[in-house]
């Protein structure tokens, strides 16, 4: 499985680049995961392909808990789709309808903060998934 977050800017805060590339080495045993960021936003359909799951993640969508979030990784993986991309957004933004929503919190969080979130909780489900302690 192939997972992309992109986002809108260029991570800036060391202690999130950290965290990323921690979690990046976890999660290297189940998939490969990368962060693209976008320059403009209309680049963004460039990396949206037949087989890919589009998830657009921002505030204000239901929230769903971590188990939750590791059955639709499991299903996710069921479509045929070999790369996921979460797109995390600020705004309403509708090149290409996407798939699913995620929001991780229904405040408003900093775009870095956010991915590096989105990062621990893609381990957490790949965690849960595989039975193992670090989830609980």
């Amino acid at each position: 499985m192939n997972i992309k977050i992109i986002i809108q800017e260029k991570i800036q805060k060391s202690f999130i680049k950290q965290g990323m590339e921690e979690y990046e080495k976890r999660l290297s045993k189940y998939c490969k995961i990368n962060y693209i960021p976008l320059k403009k936003l209309e680049d963004l359909n460039k990396y949206i392909k037949e087989k890919t799951y589009f998830i657009m993640v921002r505030s204000g969508e239901k929230m769903i808990s971590s188990e939750c979030f590791a059955q639709k990784f499991q299903k996710w993986g069921l479509t045929g789709k070999s790369d996921i991309i979460f797109f995390i957004t600020s705004q309403d933004v509708f090149f290409q309808p996407p798939h699913d929503y995620l929001s991780i919190t229904s405040m408003d969080v900093d775009m870095e903060l956010t991915t590096l979130i989105l990062y621990e909780q893609i381990y957490r489900a790949f965690t849960i998934l595989h039975h193992l302690p670090y989830h609980k």
